[in-house]
């Protein structure tokens, strides 16, 4: 399958630049692969190395985020980005259509408004593309 095409960076990243870019290390990136992001956000290149979406900046920047208020050990920010990567999609591919992100996790209905993670994420990219 292939990656998420994106207007902000026109490639695919390595698994460093996506840790350097959002401070994540390396390690974490791994762990993101195959515990978080979807299949189709990453592609294992001709070198075997895997080559990331440039949603997946959007992604960990949300699980810091997230992490940042409920804990670094806690499970709610990777139960709320799994729930959300469609939603996350949809707001990231179309930047100027006002959005909302809602999830539900244990009976509780929440609406995310304010969605700075994107506008940061597409902050560093820049930054990287330049």
């Amino acid at each position: 399958m292939a990656a998420v095409v994106d207007h902000t960076v026109s490639r695919t990243l390595t698994k460093e630049e996506l840790a350097h870019t959002t401070g994540a290390g390396v390690e974490v990136i791994r762990k993101l692969t195959t515990e978080v992001f979807p299949p189709h956000f990453y592609v294992r290149g001709d070198d075997r190395e895997y080559r990331y979406a440039p949603v997946c900046v959007a992604l960990v920047e949300l699980l810091q985020e997230l992490h940042d208020k409920f804990g670094p050990r806690s499970p709610i920010p990777r139960a709320i980005v799994r729930q959300i990567v469609a939603d996350l999609e949809g707001a990231w591919q179309a930047p100027e259509i006002p959005r909302q992100i809602r999830v539900r996790f244990d009976g509780l209905d929440v609406r995310i408004h304010s969605l700075k993670f994107l506008d940061r994420a597409r902050q560093n990219l820049a930054a990287l593309a330049s």
